[in-house]
């Protein structure tokens, strides 16, 4: 097999079409529909009567894993690097994710906000890396479903969980419906991530 050669212009980097080509067999970038989806996870809503009692701060869980190796890759793949236990995503080896979530909430009706935070437990810290989703505004209906995604790299140890944040509570139901996990390759361009 022919080496891929790292090539420069005026001193930088560039990545010309053949390097796709020769990677991938096309002269485009990857998109999502030709990221493997690895697993997707069953409902987890809470209902009546437990959902009475959720309030800002709770953790909401994530479902446990429905199927793996849904689109281009072996049903039951030992390799993927995460497992869902007690509502949580645990990482089990270095990757980077691309989550893609439903929320859906139910209550009684008027103005209210509600978020779904995602947070890492890292070396034993608690963090809020993002926002799944949310929504917010007056007369809101009486039931909403939220969708969002984040694209994350994460490390072996990594505990992945939804905090809900809310100025409401009484809800008739609320919780995350089915997610998508992909995987991707690491997240490195900075000018990407808005960072400098």
């Amino acid at each position: 097999m022919t080496d891929i050669l790292q090539m420069k212009k005026d001193g930088k980097n560039f990545y010309p079409k053949t390097h796709f080509k020769a990677i991938k067999g096309t002269e485009h970038l990857i998109t999502l529909y030709d990221m493997p989806v690895i697993a997707q996870t069953k409902y987890a809503v809470i209902q009546e009567p437990d959902s009475r009692t959720v309030k800002t701060g709770d953790h909401l869980p994530f479902g446990d894993i429905e199927n793996e190796g849904i689109i281009g890759t072996v049903s039951k793949n030992t390799d993927i690097p995460f497992q869902v236990k007690d509502g949580k995503i645990y990482i089990k080896r270095d990757c980077a994710l691309y989550i893609t979530v439903h929320f859906q909430e139910q209550h009684v009706s008027g103005s209210f906000y509600f978020y779904c935070n995602c947070y890492v437990t890292r070396d034993g810290k608690d963090t809020q890396i993002d926002r799944f989703a949310g929504i917010g505004g007056k007369n809101i209906n009486w039931r909403n479903d939220v969708n969002g995604s984040i694209a994350k790299n994460f490390k072996k140890g990594d505990v992945i969980w939804a905090r809900l944040e809310t100025n409401v509570s009484d809800f008739v139901n609320i919780g995350l419906g089915r997610c998508r996990i992909f995987q991707i390759y690491p997240i490195t361009n900075k000018e990407i991530l808005g960072r400098k």
